[in-house]
């Protein structure tokens, strides 16, 4: 399971970089992005996510899908970041909005697809209760006429029914649902306005919301979502939600993705000298490693065979006088 503890992946201004620039700002991993490091070292998920304490914050320097500064998802240019204000969707519960975590890399394949997850919705749960499914009622609102087929994956670790709500003319392509407690998740739309429904296993589609320092697999949920359709428009998430307003432009221009790692400044030396020697130098260095043992083995064999050249000129020859009796 995954709880409500978190990453983020953010500039140091905040704004995530479009997907083809490189994170350059010499202000990059400043002391009051990423989360603070807990009893002086220890930094919350670190076995799941990879996190290291650096100077008092969580970093991580090692998992190219995170970014470096908050440790958040970035899946093909999808750069997961706490809050919404550049974002497409909204999540409140009881009336009062909540944390998000989303990101929009504005990219389109042969799809449109859009992710909403949630950890929980409104159900009962916990221990001595009966668990029951929880409501989420999501709203779309999309402006704009697209050729391309829209596709909307629901995903949730407490079982959901989610109420789609799809304005008049717009139809949905696929539908998508994993939860952990898929049995007792669906989701609940009007006749004729969606195309196709699919069902996932918590193992084949995993669960995240965006800040996985509590379990959550926010990168791997990404991963099999452009698997399955070759790419991510935006995400989602939000621990606690039974409500969700998306708003899609289905006009905007589609952005061309080329590469989800980014380049770490050089004036952050502890990060910027890790991820550029793991993501960009690493294979310079194993070509070098392995020229290096070439060249040792082929002079630990031509001054074996200079020793033996050498022994074999000091022993004597043994000869034989040939007499006459």
């Amino acid at each position: 399971t995954f709880t409500d503890s978190a990453i983020t992946t953010t500039t140091s201004a905040g704004v995530s970089p479009s997907p083809e620039t490189e994170i350059s700002d010499e202000s990059i991993c400043l002391s009051n992005v990423g989360d603070q490091c807990l009893d002086g070292d220890y930094c919350s998920g670190s076995y799941s996510i990879g996190a290291t304490c650096v100077d008092g914050y969580c970093r991580c320097l090692v998992n190219v899908n995170r970014n470096p500064c908050t440790c958040l998802a970035r899946v093909a240019c999808c750069e997961v970041e706490e809050g919404d204000d550049l974002h497409i969707g909204t999540a409140a519960y009881e009336g009062s909005s909540q944390t998000t975590y989303s990101c929009v890399s504005g990219v389109r394949s042969q799809y449109e697809v859009h992710v909403i997850s949630n950890y929980e919705s409104n159900g009962q749960h916990g221990f001595g209760q009966t668990r029951t499914t929880g409501i989420t009622d999501v709203n779309l609102n999309v402006d704009g006429n697209g050729s391309i087929p829209l596709v909307l994956v629901f995903v949730s670790y407490e079982p959901v029914n989610w109420i789609l709500q799809i304005p008049s003319g717009v139809v949905i392509d696929t539908v998508m649902l994993s939860s952990y407690y898929i049995d007792s998740s669906t989701v609940t739309y009007s006749l004729n306005k969606v195309e196709h429904f699919e069902k996932q296993t918590y193992q084949e589609l995993p669960g995240g919301y965006g800040k996985d320092t509590g379990g959550g697999k926010t990168v791997d949920l990404l991963t099999a979502v452009v698997k399955r359709f070759g790419s991510v428009y935006s995400f989602s998430g939000s621990y606690r939600a039974d409500s969700w307003t998306l708003n899609i432009n289905r006009e905007n221009t589609s952005v061309n993705c080329r590469s989800s790692i980014l380049t770490v400044s050089k004036s952050s030396p502890s990060i910027s000298n890790t991820t550029s020697i793991i993501s960009v130098t690493f294979p310079v260095f194993f070509i070098l490693a392995l020229s290096v043992i070439v060249i040792v083995v082929i002079v630990i064999m031509f001054t074996l065979w200079k020793r033996r050249q050498s022994i074999a000129k000091k022993v004597p020859v043994n000869t034989v006088t040939a007499g006459v009796i």
